[in-house]
């Protein structure tokens, strides 16, 4: 069954000092018998024992089991072997306490792959007369039961090894008895080495005596079937030992047959004084012992996982405090791990998408804007594009909206002047809660209001073929506050919206009759902090009702808040009655004589043809077209360094005839042109700042792509997938062309992109700083409980648990912490997230949520808590795992 050949074993002393344990044991096991290796203490009888059943390892020499060599073994295969042919049996019992009686029998079987019955157990108790005992714990039985436990739990295994290491040293003499004779009946089958400092038992239960001293076999006798005290017996001749029975007197016969042994024998011969302690043993005769190249073959041992995370749990009894505090550090390190996530993982797509549904924004406001490279600094320009009727059927199919177009007039914006300028509308000069210009027009419908969400707080919808409209409710404040003005200079006091139904809006040069008032939910209470006197206020104050000022200026610059809303098919009416002035865009123009002294500049330009000859006043004499390098200007454009000049001093300068410098250049353009020569034939009287120019100039292609509206409008979709759709929609470039979204969240998100880009990038180190310090805390626990469960993993290696199911059971533990540390992380990041966002939109008045705190994140938490232990756990369990069994039983 086993054998050693020339078996060495070195230990070290802490003081560095070699100890030989073992000096070259060679020893034939058989098949089968009770064999006991006696011995004082430190003789190498429990050492030669820990190597045979794999626990230990030698230094030198060879175990062969069943025929096959262990030199090459790896501990992993010591492992396998001792769950396949060894069962363990020691001194202190060493069952499990957290489990049963029948669970302890019952993790022998599962180790070997097998499912455990209750009849099998049953059946194993009975053997050991512990019927009635599986359920009982480990502390409700006795030393002797306790040890028969431990019998049970080898034999289950059916091993073909039984080695037990003093067996009897923690129970009585009757109790140690009944253990003998428990072993006595597994020898018959079975190959029981026992290793005991009683050599009373030894000579009563052993089939073979193997005495150690010093690390070598001193005696080694095997029962001989007679038990005679006999002079025939008193001097054993063996092939190269001769034996003598202490105390006894050699006779002159005795003398002849040692001469004619003597010189009979082939090597040297060794003689020993054999006690009489071992009388009826003789000389083991190796020779005879056969070792049978047997059917070798290994079970992995499978610790099942009900079973790792039992014994996993249990440590969590134990060190309660420093279980709370390491939880409470730890989980707090995740919550902070998970916030930092949360920032860290800044994307701005999420982030507006978020922000717009936590602003209830209920509009969609598009424009246009084009990427301009400028000697390699490139700019967004979305002043100088307008949308035309082709992008607006792209934005309505792509994003699955219906936009309408916002038209402006030709010279800007559209001032009111129906109201009360004497009235103060602010205590703070660079910010008002009140708008006193429309920015366009905009049709609009009862299905238009229902999208977004709108409703009419009074009057009705405007009809397309009369000057009606209808204003936001955020415009009639200015009434409420300035009272209106009739066209005569009466003033009557608004109270309510419905006191503005009825009353005549002077509008440029059209006049229209308010027949409704529209709630555009605008928020006007959120502002009116803008207006209060700046003085005494602190720069966080200011600094807030700034981003607020602009936050309204967004608002109002981009959504129906300050549009004239008109009927179906009144745009056509007011397009025929536009100018057909080219605004400046995407270029600019001045005229100026010596560097600048006298200047020129405009806002659009025009041809003679459609310009409006009677309010042109002429330089030297009408003309009925514009030669080359003349321009007709606007008299309020003239300036002489920076002071505006009278028509009549124009015309005074300009008899003279002086030739004006043209500079020109397009904003999509690094080159800007210059040309001297031109002259300013005459001055207009026009309602915008213009120059007339000749035919050939005003028909080239000054604005690219030219379009009509400033902006479009559609409800805000409902489903925060269809958000998202049109938010990536609005951020994505296409031939440096892109559609900008437009409204309070996305300008505050716009302003400070790159800042949170920035900080995003801080918050991601931080949080692998929580991750790696959460990771100290668990490693410290880990190595804490493994200290504390050490000799438990020797048990378990002992009875052929591999290193692999030892870091199954504290991954188990780890991950019963890491769960609870997952699920109060979730929970406290989650709200610490919801009340951070609720605490800058309320108290600071920031729209942008930003924490955004969702599946990405939980999930993310999940597998780093997981990885965060694994790793924590790794290097303590690896050490433990790397351990020799014997080491960790021994608590080493």
């Amino acid at each position: 069954m086993l054998e050693t050949k020339n078996l060495k074993k070195v230990y070290k002393t802490k003081k560095g000092v070699a100890v030989e344990a073992l000096k070259g044991v060679s020893i034939k096991f058989a098949e089968k018998g009770m064999v006991f290796l006696l011995g004082r203490s430190g003789s190498g009888k429990s050492t030669l024992l820990n190597l045979l059943g794999g626990l230990d390892k030698y230094d030198n020499g060879e175990i062969i089991i069943k025929g096959v060599s262990s030199k090459d073994f790896k501990q992993n295969h010591f492992d396998s072997y001792r769950n396949t042919y060894v069962g363990f049996i020691f001194q202190e019992y060493n069952i499990l306490e957290e489990f049963s009686v029948g669970a302890n029998i019952a993790l022998a079987i599962e180790l070997q792959g097998r499912k455990a019955t209750d009849k099998e157990i049953n059946d194993i108790l009975e053997k050991v007369d512990l019927v009635g005992f599986g359920d009982r714990k480990p502390n409700e039985l006795s030393g002797g039961q306790k040890q028969r436990v431990a019998i049970a739990r080898a034999l289950v295994k059916n091993p073909q090894i039984i080695m037990a290491d003093e067996p009897t040293g923690a129970l009585d003499s009757n109790t140690g008895k009944q253990v003998f004779d428990t072993l006595k009946k597994l020898s018959k089958s079975k190959l029981v080495i026992v290793v005991s400092h009683d050599r009373e038992f030894a000579q009563e239960y052993g089939d073979r005596i193997i005495e150690l001293a010093d690390g070598q076999v001193m005696s080694d006798v095997e029962r001989s079937g007679e038990n005679r005290e006999d002079e025939s017996s008193a001097i054993q001749y063996g092939r190269d030992e001769l034996v003598i029975r202490k105390g006894y007197h050699l006779t002159e016969v005795d003398r002849e047959m040692i001469n004619k042994y003597l010189a009979e024998a082939t090597d040297d011969v060794k003689v020993k004084v054999q006690s009489q302690e071992n009388k009826g043993f003789v000389t083991t005769d190796q020779e005879k012992i056969q070792i049978k190249k047997d059917n070798f073959k290994l079970i992995k041992s499978k610790l099942p996982l009900k079973n790792a995370f039992k014994i996993g749990a249990s440590s969590l009894k134990h060190k309660k405090i420093r279980l709370a505090i390491t939880i409470i550090l730890s989980f707090v390190a995740f919550a902070m791990f998970a916030l930092a996530d949360t920032f860290g993982s800044y994307n701005h797509i999420k982030t507006c998408t978020n922000s717009i549904i936590d602003t209830n924004i209920k509009y969609a406001s598009v424009s246009k804007s084009k990427y301009i490279s400028n000697d390699g600094n490139g700019y967004w320009d979305e002043a100088s594009y307008k949308l035309n009727k082709e992008d607006i059927e792209k934005l309505s199919k792509n994003t699955g909206l219906d936009f309408k177009g916002v038209y402006p007039e030709k010279d800007g914006s559209i001032a009111i002047n129906n109201y009360d300028k004497n009235v103060e509308l602010t205590k703070n000069e660079q910010a008002s809660l009140y708008s006193t210009m429309f920015v366009g027009y905009a049709e609009i419908t009862d299905k238009d209001l229902k999208k977004m969400g709108y409703n009419v707080v009074a009057g009705r919808l405007p009809q397309g073929d009369k000057n009606e409209m209808a204003m936001s409710q955020y415009m009639y404040k200015l009434f409420e506050k300035a009272g209106y003005v009739d066209n005569k200079g009466n003033k009557t006091e608004i109270s309510s919206p419905r006191d503005m139904i009825g009353k005549k809006l002077q509008l440029n040069k059209n006049e229209y009759t308010v027949v409704g008032i529209i709630d555009t939910k605008v928020d006007i209470d959120r502002y009116k902090k803008i207006i209060e006197d700046p003085t005494g206020k602190s720069s966080a104050e200011r600094l807030t009702n700034f981003a607020l000022s602009q936050e309204l200026d967004s608002i109002s610059n981009y959504s129906f808040a300050s549009v004239i809303m008109v009927g179906s098919g009144h745009l056509e009416k007011i397009k025929a009655c536009q100018s057909t002035s080219i605004p400046m865009d995407q270029f600019n123009m001045d005229f100026y004589v010596n560097d600048y002294e006298y200047e020129v500049s405009a806002n659009a330009i025009e041809k003679l043809g459609n310009a409006d000859k009677s309010k042109i006043t002429w330089v030297n004499g009408a003309k009925t077209r514009l030669g080359k390098k003349e321009v007709i200007v606007s008299a309020n454009s003239f300036a002489h360094r920076d002071t505006s000049m009278s028509k009549k001093e124009i015309l005074k300068y300009l008899k003279d005839n002086p030739t004006f410098t043209w500079d020109c250049f397009k904003n999509n353009s690094t080159t800007q042109k210059e040309e001297d020569g031109w002259k300013i034939v005459g001055i207009i009287d026009a309602d915008e700042d213009i120059y007339i120019l000749p035919d050939d100039i005003y028909n080239q292609d000054w604005n690219d792509d030219a379009g009509e509206y400033i902006y479009a409008v559609s409800s805000m979709p409902s489903k925060r997938a269809d958000i998202e759709k049109l938010v990536k929609y609005c951020y994505k470039t296409n031939k440096n062309v892109r559609y900008q979204l437009q409204n309070s969240v996305t300008f505050e998100l716009d302003t400070v992109n790159e800042t949170l880009a920035v900080f995003a990038k801080v918050f991601l180190y931080l949080g692998i700083g929580f991750a790696v310090f959460a990771a100290i805390m668990l490693s410290n626990f880990i190595a804490t409980s493994i200290s504390y469960k050490k000799q438990e993993i020797g048990i378990l290696r002992a009875i052929g648990a591999r290193s692999n199911d030892v870091f199954k059971i504290f991954f188990s533990e780890s991950f019963i912490i890491a769960v609870v540390n997952f699920l109060l992380a979730a929970v406290a990041s989650g709200a610490a997230t919801i009340f951070i966002n609720t605490l800058f939109r309320k108290n600071v008045g920031i729209l942008i949520t930003i924490l955004n705190f969702g599946i990405r994140q939980i999930l993310l938490l999940f597998v780093i808590s997981i990885a965060v232990v694994a790793i924590a756990s790794f290097i303590p369990v690896y050490k433990i795992a790397s351990k020799r069994p014997i080491e960790a039983i021994r608590n080493k």
